[in-house]
């Protein structure tokens, strides 16, 4: 869902779980979105991921 303080992804699913459709491990899974926090282009809570700036996550993505 798109607001004003970015794109709310709503997660239903725990972080192994989340970790397993991507074919990694959680703790792996953890660093890296503690990562993409520090880079300030998403911000994890207990039941979503809000994607603070799409264009700098397009950016990690692609760039890597």
């Amino acid at each position: 869902m798109l607001r004003y303080d970015g794109i709310h992804l709503g997660l239903k699913t725990a972080q192994d779980q989340l970790a397993d459709f991507v074919g990694c491990s959680r703790p792996f899974l953890n660093r890296e979105l503690k990562q993409l926090e520090k880079e300030l282009a998403i911000q994890v809570t207990f039941s979503k991921i809000v994607v603070r700036d799409e264009h700098l996550l397009t950016s990690i993505v692609i760039d890597g």
